[in-house]
């Protein structure tokens, strides 16, 4: 595959979780709408990593603040603070004894929020990716 292919393999997958994100919530499955949340986030920094890389594999990691952070682009403090505490929905969705049990804390009110902006965050993302 070429770069561009890599490139819209990652964003055509995270659109495709994106899409997965409200069916779950409406769902009532707010841990599991978070996870994709992250998903999405962390497949457009890929995507991010390899038009600003000179390489076609993105690193093997779920961290979106790791990721974006070997981009040359400059993020606000207050996303990068928001994504490093939104990781915990990575870890969660894929251990779910690694940090405690946030289904028992995870509101349908705060998902709400938390969906929220991460989709502008997504938004953002996608805006840098033009």
């Amino acid at each position: 595959m070429t770069k561009k292919e890599h490139i819209e393999y990652w964003l055509d997958s995270a659109q495709s979780d994106w899409e997965s994100v409200s069916l779950l919530f409406d769902g009532g499955k707010f841990v599991q709408s978070l996870f994709f949340t992250h998903l999405t986030l962390e497949k457009i920094s890929k995507a991010m990593y390899i038009k600003f890389s000179q390489e076609i594999y993105p690193p093997k990691t779920h961290d979106i603040v790791k990721l974006l952070s070997k981009t040359d682009i400059i993020f606000d403090d207050d996303m990068v603070v928001f994504l490093k505490a939104f990781n915990v929905y990575n870890l969660e969705g894929r251990y779910p004894d690694y940090l405690g049990n946030i289904y028992k804390t995870t509101s349908k009110e705060n998902t709400s929020k938390l969906i929220h902006r991460a989709g502008e965050i997504r938004l953002c993302l996608l805006k840098m990716m033009q």
